[in-house]
């Protein structure tokens, strides 16, 4: 292939590897997803799709529920590394036909999220060489990025106490009793160390704020 035929020509890279802060941030709404199944279907939805786009929207939005100011900052610098297939992917949105355009919105309307990945699948493949290996590698870098960090384990070990039925029934309760419920809880569970209990505490209540908003 002649590469001055593409002069934004960018070497598909897999360095693209989160800083520890943002790799902590990634991790929280990791172990958050395991409480909200949600976050997975979506996240999982975005990355088959290649929408990296939307990924990018919805896991900084997500960051603002369960992690830091500078965190969110990190994972912000995270995704400006794949600005180059974003611009793609608005290109190809912007190149839609009125036809095409009609039937992603019945698409949206009717909810059919597999029918809407198939159609971005297919006008992704028919992208230049370039282009479509700049989509996959961003694809795989973002997949290792989500997939890959673990969770403290302090924190995993605490959430990991509370049963469905448990969450469930903090989620009715006024969130000015929860910080009390949760801590009698861990304390039923002889997790008392206090940052443990702390960040638990602020940790389930981003969840059931998340999760009432996602």
């Amino acid at each position: 292939m002649d590469h001055q035929n593409h002069p934004n020509y960018e070497i598909p890279s897999e360095s693209h590897h989160p800083s520890p802060s943002a790799a902590s941030c990634l991790s929280r709404i990791r172990l958050a997803a395991s409480f909200d199944p949600q976050i997975s279907t979506k996240i999982n939805r975005f990355i088959d799709s290649m929408r990296i786009d939307r990924l990018r929207a919805y896991v900084c939005e997500r960051t603002a529920y369960f992690c830091g100011e500078s965190q969110q900052k990190e994972v912000g610098d995270l995704f400006h590394q794949f600005d180059r297939s974003i611009e793609i992917i608005d290109r190809v949105r912007g190149q839609l036909t009125t036809t095409e355009k009609d039937q992603l919105n019945m698409m949206e309307n009717l909810n059919d999220t597999l029918a809407e990945q198939t159609f971005f699948v297919y006008k992704f493949h028919q992208l230049n060489p370039v282009d479509l290996a700049i989509l996959t590698s961003a694809k795989t870098s973002l997949t290792t990025a989500l997939s890959s960090s673990t969770p403290d384990a302090a924190l995993s070990k605490a959430m990991g106490s509370f049963s469905p039925q448990d969450l469930e029934k903090m989620a009715t309760l006024p969130v000015a009793h929860l910080p009390e419920e949760v801590r009698s809880h861990l304390a039923r569970c002889q997790i008392t160390a206090p940052e443990v209990v702390h960040d638990t505490v602020a940790f389930l209540l981003s969840v059931i704020g998340s999760k009432q908003n996602n």
